[in-house]
């Protein structure tokens, strides 16, 4: 079977996401200080800097490697772990992380030219975002090497993955939703580490108990 490419609408999605962002970075660049924030701590304080140009284009950048990685794992999935059944799934991902680092490097350009911009809540309520909308598609995912919960016994067997990413999901969206809901409703930060710890642990731990039952 052919490897399938990711769709063309996905991928143009992104690339405009990419070439918008490029774009209000280089219009921006003559503007920003020779130290330009990258880091936040909890509190919204800025913790970390970086010199121009890497401070400025370390954004734009990893957009484009996600690009990049996200269009070459349908040809570098070993055989019987391949993408093709729902690559669909897989363009659509794409976007929606490349969209949400559109929105941190929005917001970090914002920062370092001097808009009061509340950092905490833009990364909270982003990431809220990130974690429902990709929840909402882990049911989709098939057993595969790169996207998903990928622990040996999801990867060992089928019904573990598909058990493993319902809950997942739901856990995802959840997340998600307490993210979003806090961004709204104060600037502390404070939730986004329990929260992606719980999304993502509690579905490993949830693997193996699953693994055991079904297999013995």
């Amino acid at each position: 079977m052919n490897d399938k490419k990711i769709p063309a609408k996905h991928r143009w999605i992104s690339l405009l996401f990419i070439a918008a962002i490029s774009l209000i970075t280089a219009l921006a660049y003559p503007y920003l200080s020779d130290s330009i924030p990258v880091h936040w701590n909890l509190a919204g304080d800025v913790d970390g800097w970086m010199n121009k140009p890497w401070g400025a284009l370390i954004l734009p950048l990893t957009m484009v490697g996600t690009w990049l990685l996200f269009e070459v794992l349908s040809f570098i999935s070993p055989k019987g772990f391949k993408l093709n059944e729902f690559i669909d799934v897989v363009g659509l991902l794409m976007s929606i992380i490349i969209a949400f680092l559109a929105v941190i490097s929005l917001a970090q350009i914002a920062y370092a030219l001097g808009y009061q911009v509340a950092m905490t809540r833009v990364i909270s309520g982003a990431l809220g975002l990130l974690l429902l909308l990709t929840g909402n598609y882990f049911g989709k995912l098939r057993k595969n090497f790169f996207i998903g919960i990928r622990t040996p016994w999801t990867l060992a067997n089928e019904e573990v993955w598909n058990r493993t990413h319902r809950l997942a999901g739901w856990l995802f969206v959840l997340a998600g939703l307490v993210l979003f809901i806090s961004a709204l409703l104060t600037t502390s930060s404070w939730l986004i580490l329990p929260a992606i710890l719980i999304a993502a642990l509690v579905p490993a731990g949830y693997s193996l108990w699953i693994y055991k039952r079904l297999e013995g």
